[in-house]
């Protein structure tokens, strides 16, 4: 699990988000807060800016295509990588944010780390 959590704001537009973080970070999930640090709003992924043209992209915000907390997928940090894994391909997404008490994020499961943790297992084979 990651603790390097890609935050953005609400009001981030989508060029400076693909421009200032993707395309120089390759992250490819966000966490999109409000005014303050306090304030989870939603998520946005890839795929949801995906399902914009480039060409609006400056118009449009984080906040207006985000996923919100409601409905996004999460896992506990007492899950399984069992339960995460058929969670993420149940669901078809590749990273899960993991929430501690009161809800809090408190780290970034992807599908990349959980292949990675088994092929070193398998190459010790343990």
């Amino acid at each position: 699990m990651g603790h390097d959590l890609p935050i953005i704001y609400y009001n981030l537009t989508l060029d400076k988000l693909v421009n200032e973080q993707i395309i120089i970070t390759g992250k490819r999930f966000f966490l999109v807060y409000g005014k303050t640090n306090d304030d989870l709003c939603g998520v946005v992924t890839i795929h949801n800016i995906n399902k914009i043209k480039p060409e609006n992209w400056e118009k449009i915000t984080a906040g207006e295509i985000m996923i919100p907390c409601n409905d996004v997928l999460s896992i506990q940090p007492e899950s399984t990588l069992f339960e995460a894994l058929k969670l993420m391909d149940d669901e078809n997404v590749a990273q899960l944010p993991v929430l501690g008490a009161g809800n809090t994020v408190v780290g970034l499961l992807t599908r990349e780390q959980i292949l990675k943790f088994i092929r070193s297992r398998a190459e010790i084979n343990y």
